[in-house]
């Protein structure tokens, strides 16, 4: 499609840089400017574009602010088929009028972006003049079918056709309802509505192109080339291979083979091979990669297309190099290669599906999602992109939809495991145990030879105590030809019948000594009688096989600890480290220690060794950010912006990127007051538009920073409509108050509603009536939230103190003590343990108890009050 309309404007211009009387540089620059242009449009409109293109970089270096060059330009390279270089131009342009918006769309148009040429269309400035424009009409209506969106399609057609004058429009139209035949399968329909837009536009090369593969597909292959040579004559003359020449001589090549007539074919190769004299030569090398990939050699084909992709870094063997690296378990290298390489617009089911899993295993649901969403209409029977489409959603929060999905993704294929598995997880997330059971079930029945089916099937009648029917499932597979499923059955049995479990895996163990499943099955039973020599026997037995086994570690570790203490345990990994350089998993073990003791300085140094040990795999790459990000939170507590800062830009070393550290980094600067910089990151995060969640978060703390409360309120509200967790409730919890336009007692329904399973809303809700002095409502909440998660130091300890004002000792007793075993370091919870034994008459213990919490807050006036009183006694 030629833009023309331009030759008056350039007359004029060129006119008005003649006759101008100014001797100013600028008038001089912009006239010499207007010239060039003006020779660049004439060689345009005869097909010289390289020409056309030398005299348009003259005129952009007498006057780069040209509009009309930029956009000329763009044109030049629409027309030879260079859409990505187009679409660059276009797109840095500082505005954009109705034409160049229509260059956009259609060089989208032309790549199958359907869903980015909507997007200029509807978002344009100029929207009421594309919406009466037939040009933007018939570009919408080509990408409403591109997209599947054939409703809609049909409904712009009706309303289009009654305003078509012109002969070449409804050529265009008829185009595109052959498309519409062809995808509900209306040959006829389709055939007719071809030869009606050639009949209309004989000169439709697109109509003719479409024509000659409606011939080829169905073996008339003569009544294929005549369209070919027809399409090829209808081209203009141009002094060189347009991409539109390119794809006729393509399809006569082999329309030609196909026909027989080599001699005549090879014409048209060297033609091609003339025009890129490396394209045959590439083409060599690339089938040598195919070839390798068929013999399932990914060494050989690896480093072929390593030389390739250096020097013709393009998306499909970008693409591929990236599906090898997924193959080969370099998730992150396979990630920055599909960043590089992959439009998920526009990229198949089968690379799609490699990319979203990609992302899901690199803990990036969001990242996965966006690139599902830009693609799923047209895969949407594709089972596999559905089941990484749901397993998203659910990492995502968003359970009810991604429910649907894999129940359609399951519908289309019953056999898919995990995705029954997930979808398990999500029907038992959203209290529907007997849904998550009926879905094992039915996949049990697909694939009963699968033992991690075998192992949550077994968990959920544990979960809805059906012992009867648990009894007959671990039967059915200790009788089992299968070493697996027998193994897997002494393992239920640990739990309801340790003598015969013992049995079982006995068995399976003597029948295959070797098998990974067997051993692992002894090393369980030996943990579970807590045998730490036999634990050390088994464990070192699938450490022989995989040194990086991180469950043999653990056991090994903790028999260590138990028979000389932790020292022993850590210098039993740490012997294990030196000992080799590829035993990753023993750093990642000490790490752990640390980071479970909230000792992150002591955690970092073994986590970085095993992250460099390992590679940066998945596991320990996953680990070292969420490490780097509760250090970087630590410090960030602490007031210590600069070291906060330091953990975040480790971490996004790791992953370039992240939400998650760059939200860290934002309250950073915040603490620092660089409020500035703080905007320039919420800006950076809103431009990668990959985490709209994070983003609203971000805006939130910005808004809270600069005391504007109701609209960071706002903000985290938008966050939390879209995915509702604890944690960012109680931020929102935080930040209001009975002034606030949302109260707190309103934000607990919405919470309690959302995640009925919240312990923290009942705590919260149990705090706040207490606050208020309704001691009974209090109370009611404390011992839901108890119910749910018993192992609450402040929850017990709040409801001690209840206790105690009501003059209900026994009960005092009973919670603050419990408090105080789990929390034996926090001052508030040993005063009011102090203070109820003091109370009670108990003295001495009181004593110890009080002097212990002075130390720990020396500057507390409650507590030195407290231990005035009961020292003094």
């Amino acid at each position: 499609m030629k833009f023309h309309g331009r030759k008056t404007a350039l007359a004029c211009l060129l006119a008005l840089s003649v006759f101008a009387c100014s001797d100013d540089g600028s008038s001089d620059s912009a006239g010499k400017s207007a010239e060039h242009l003006s020779r660049a449009d004439s060689y345009f409109q005869q097909g010289q574009y390289k020409a056309a293109t030398i005299e348009i970089k003259n005129a952009l270096q007498a006057n780069e602010n040209n509009l009309d060059a930029h956009i000329l330009l763009a044109n030049v390279y629409y027309q030879q088929g260079n859409h990505k270089l187009s679409v660059e131009v276009l797109n840095s342009l500082p505005s954009r009028g109705v034409e160049s918006d229509l260059l956009l769309a259609n060089n989208y148009l032309e790549m199958g972006k359907a869903n980015s040429v909507l997007t200029v269309l509807n978002d344009s400035p100029h929207a009421a003049a594309l919406r009466n424009s037939t040009d933007a009409n018939l570009i919408k209506v080509k990408a409403l079918i591109t997209s599947n969106n054939i409703e809609k399609a049909k409904s712009e057609i009706a309303a289009l056709e009654p305003k078509l004058t012109a002969p070449s429009d409804f050529a265009q139209l008829e185009l595109a309802k052959s498309s519409i035949y062809a995808k509900a399968g209306e040959d006829q329909m389709q055939l007719d509505a071809l030869n009606k837009a050639i009949k209309l536009d004989e000169n439709n090369v697109d109509a003719r192109l479409m024509l000659a593969r409606y011939y080829y597909q169905r073996d008339k292959l003569e009544a294929a080339e005549d369209q070919l040579s027809q399409a090829l004559f209808s081209l203009p003359n141009t002094d060189g291979m347009t991409l539109k020449r390119l794809h006729i001589l393509k399809s006569l090549v082999a329309t030609l083979s196909k026909l027989g007539r080599s001699s005549e074919a090879m014409v048209y190769s060297q033609l091609i091979a003339d025009a890129n004299p490396k394209t045959q030569e590439l083409e060599a090398e690339f089938q040598k990669v195919l070839d390798a990939l068929k013999n399932n050699d990914i060494d050989g084909a690896n480093e072929i297309l390593e030389k390739l992709y250096s020097s013709n870094p393009n998306q499909i063997m970008g693409s591929l190099l990236g599906i090898i690296r997924y193959q080969q378990g370099d998730f992150q290298a396979a990630a920055d290669l599909f960043d590089q390489s992959i439009d998920p617009e526009t990229a198949s089911s089968a690379t799609l599906e490699v990319f979203a899993a990609t992302e899901l295993r690199l803990n990036r649901p969001d990242e996965a999602l966006r690139a599902i969403e830009l693609n799923i209409r047209d895969n949407s029977d594709n089972p596999k992109l559905l089941s990484l489409y749901g397993i998203a959603l659910l990492f995502s929060g968003e359970k009810t939809k991604a429910t649907e999905v894999m129940k359609a993704a399951l519908e289309l294929d019953p056999t898919m495991v995990r995705t029954s598995i997930a979808l398990a997880d999500a029907y038992n997330g959203s209290q529907q145990p007997k849904l998550a059971l009926a879905q094992l079930e039915k996949a049990y029945k697909h694939s009963p030879a699968d033992t991690m089916l075998q192992a949550r099937l077994i968990q959920q009648y544990d979960v809805l105590e059906l012992t009867s029917e648990r009894s007959k499932l671990v039967e059915k597979l200790a009788n089992s030809d299968s070493i697996e499923s027998q193994s897997m059955a002494g393992l239920a049995l640990l739990k309801t019948d340790p003598k015969k479990a013992q049995t079982v895996i006995d068995n399976a163990y003597q029948a295959d000594p070797n098998s990974n499943y067997t051993i692992n099955a002894k090393l369980m039973a030996a943990i579970q009688s807590r045998n730490s020599d036999s634990i050390l026997e088994f464990s070192e037995k699938l450490l022989k096989l995989d040194e990086n086994n991180i469950l043999a570690l653990r056991a090994a570790a903790s028999a260590k600890e138990q028979i000389s203490g932790s020292d022993s345990a850590l210098q039993y990994l740490s012997d294990l480290s030196k000992k080799s350089i590829n035993c990753w998993a023993a750093d990642f073990l000490i790490s752990q220690h640390y980071m479970n003791t909230y000792d992150y300085k002591s955690a970092i140094p073994p986590g970085e060794a095993a992250l460099t040990r390992s590679s940066f795999n998945t596991a320990t790459s996953n680990y070292m950010v969420k490490l780097y990000h509760a250090a970087a939170t630590t410090e960030l507590k602490a007031g210590n912006s600069d070291q906060s800062k330091q953990y975040v830009m480790d971490a996004l070393q790791i992953a370039p990127n992240d939400p998650v550290s760059l939200h860290i980094l934002v309250n950073a600067e915040l603490i620092a007051d660089n409020l500035n910089q703080a905007k320039k990151i919420s800006k950076q995060v809103e431009e990668q538009a990959s985490n709209p969640y994070i983003s609203l978060l971000i805006k939130g703390d910005i808004e809270n920073h600069e005391g504007k409360t109701e609209e960071a309120i706002l903000h985290y509200l938008d966050a939390w409509n879209m995915r509702p967790n604890d944690s960012l409730a109680k931020t929102i919890w935080s930040n209001l108050s009975d002034q606030t336009s949302i109260t707190r007692p309103q934000f607990l329904i919405a919470w309690e509603q959302k995640l009925p399973q919240s312990f923290e809303a009942a705590t919260l809700k149990g705090i706040y009536y207490q606050q208020k002095g309704q001691p009974a409502k209090a109370v009611t909440s404390y011992k839901k939230s108890l119910e749910l998660n018993p192992n609450q130091p402040v929850t017990l300890n709040n409801l001690a103190w209840i206790y105690f004002e009501k003059g209900d000792m026994a009960n005092a007793t009973k919670h603050s003590e419990q408090a105080y075993k789990l929390a034996p370091e926090n001052p508030a919870v040993i005063d009011t343990y102090a203070w109820v034994m003091y109370k009670d008459g108990k003295i001495k213990e009181a004593k110890a108890l009080i002097e212990k919490a002075l130390k720990l807050a020396p500057d507390n006036k409650e507590i030195e009050a407290h231990f005035q009183e009961i020292s003094s006694k």
